[in-house]
């Protein structure tokens, strides 16, 4: 293997890492982390930044192949094309079409967002496309290597230790749960479950205020005593579960929010916290982490995507929806996004028109079909890996915007 290809396989394997990164993060936030403003913007650019990558991974595998070696139309495009692009369309694209006077009314007549929110607005259609996300999704994650998933949560493991203080990161999520009141609420059902337990088990408080009764105590004695107590136990309970200011509750989240500034100040915790650290890095550690996680992932996906009335069908179709009612409610918004999307098209057409000749008219008519893929690819190939990346972040922070928008 040349230097050329070892270059393209390991900007490959970056922007795949980088893809696998953004699922990992979005599927902590949705399983395993608090919903908090700070994991909802955060679930939204991972959200984004896995769709963006998705859509410049096809497009950049099109060029070259059949993508997952499915011959969809219009796929493999240098191999399958190679004749008609060398003799016929760098001179077409050039003197017919990449003109300012060519493309200019035509996006003027592009109404790509008013097609997408008619073709959504069919529940058919909307369902093929929340299956495609699905099943495309599920693709990736099968082929997730799990090595690659150890490589991963041990570079991150190892960042965590040297660049952030998880004492003063759980301090301050500690500290959040309680601001947001997620600590009453834990209250309160703890609460009624105890309120229950008392109530369901009289009988054990009644016999052990019997074993530690006198033996003079008459039997009926020790039930008014025990019966007293349920009933005074159970009050109290009731008392903290109905009342949202009882001083109980306030004790709790005082003693959480003092907790919590001792995890950010006090050495102690610091060292506890790098302690635990040093033994998540551990191979053994992070091997059995990264199986487990991949293993549950695996399983719950797979559930969920034979079922169209699972949570993760309802949840998708919920993002189109919300994505699209948005657009559909919000006229100004729509016709901005359209400008927007006129505008960059028409720049980015005129900026590489001349590079698009130079590439059909004097090199794909040289080589044979398969022969022509593999050498644009490796010439070619890592520079198109930037664009993966690139539509990663960028969709990741169109995400936070929308997330932001929606938020209003």
């Amino acid at each position: 293997m040349n230097e050329k290809q070892r270059q393209l396989q390991r900007f490959k394997a970056i922007a795949t890492g980088l893809l696998i990164l953004m699922a990992a993060i979005y599927i902590a936030c949705l399983k395993f982390l608090p919903s908090t403003t700070f994991t909802g913007y955060l679930s939204a650019f991972a959200e984004a930044a896995m769709v963006g990558a998705l859509a410049d991974w096809f497009a950049v595998t099109a060029l070259f192949k059949h993508p997952l070696g499915l011959r969809i139309p219009h796929t493999n495009l240098i191999e399958n094309s190679k004749k008609k692009i060398g003799d016929n369309l760098g001179n077409f694209i050039t003197d017919n079409f990449l003109t300012p006077n060519t493309i200019r009314p035509r996006l003027q007549q592009l109404k790509l967002i008013n097609g997408i929110m008619k073709w959504l607005d069919k529940p058919q259609n909307k369902l093929l496309l929340t299956g495609e996300l699905i099943k495309i999704s599920g693709s990736l994650l099968h082929r997730m290597d799990e090595k690659d998933i150890q490589a991963l949560l041990t570079k991150g493991a190892v960042g965590l230790q040297e660049y952030i203080r998880l004492n003063e990161l759980a301090g301050n999520g500690l500290e959040a749960l309680v601001r947001n009141g997620y600590d009453r609420q834990f209250v309160t059902r703890i609460a009624a479950l105890l309120k229950d337990f008392i109530e369901e088990n009289h009988d054990i408080i009644r016999e052990k205020v019997r074993e530690e009764s006198p033996a003079l105590v008459p039997g009926i004695v020790d039930n008014l005593i025990a019966k007293k107590i349920t009933k005074a136990a159970v009050d109290f309970i009731a008392q903290i579960h109905e009342d949202p200011d009882h001083k109980i509750r306030k004790d709790i989240s005082d003693k959480l929010l003092e907790l919590a500034i001792e995890m950010k100040t006090k050495t102690e915790w610091e060292e506890r916290f790098k302690s635990m650290g040093r033994t998540v890095v551990t191979r053994d550690g992070i091997k059995n982490l990264s199986h487990q996680l991949l293993d549950y992932i695996k399983t719950g996906f797979n559930k969920a995507a034979a079922d169209e009335n699972s949570g993760l069908y309802k949840l998708v179709d919920k993002w189109i929806g919300d994505f699209t009612g948005d657009f559909i409610r919000d006229e100004v918004k729509r016709e901005n996004a359209e400008k927007f999307i006129r505008l960059q098209l028409f720049r980015m057409i005129l900026k590489h028109k001349h590079r698009v000749a130079e590439l059909i008219s004097q090199i794909v008519g040289d080589w044979k079909g398969r022969e022509l893929s593999d050498k644009l690819e490796l010439e070619v190939g890592k520079d198109l890996q930037y664009i993966r990346i690139n539509g990663t972040l960028v969709g990741g922070t169109v995400g936070v915007l929308i997330h932001f928008l929606s938020a209003i």
